[in-house]
């Protein structure tokens, strides 16, 4: 499994903007055979901070959402809209249910 966790900084003028972008990549990320979960989070004390929380079943998975048309629409729109850079952290499971097929590599 390959999760990770982005966290994206917004312009405030551009929060409204950016939601419906992101939306774009959420629905079509959601119909990914390779996707697990995708959540997409605000911080309560920054409201033009997200979190993206990522869970796909292998690297394949992973390059096949990067590759995808909702995917790259989603980061043509949103790129003006960031305000500094995106920070990407990978993490490993430990403790998390299975995927829902039971296979994990």
């Amino acid at each position: 499994m390959i999760i990770q966790l982005v966290t994206i900084s917004v312009k405030p003028a551009d929060r409204a903007a950016f939601l419906r972008a992101l939306r774009i990549n959420y629905d079509g990320t959601a119909r990914e055979p390779g996707n697990i979960r995708y959540d997409v989070l605000r911080d309560p004390l920054d409201e033009d901070s997200f979190t993206i929380y990522e869970v796909f079943r292998d690297q394949a998975a992973l390059e096949a959402h990067r590759a995808s048309d909702h995917y790259r629409e989603c980061m043509q729109i949103i790129a003006p809209m960031i305000a500094g850079a995106i920070s990407k952290k990978v993490l490993a499971p430990v403790y998390m249910p299975p995927p829902p097929d039971g296979a994990a590599d």
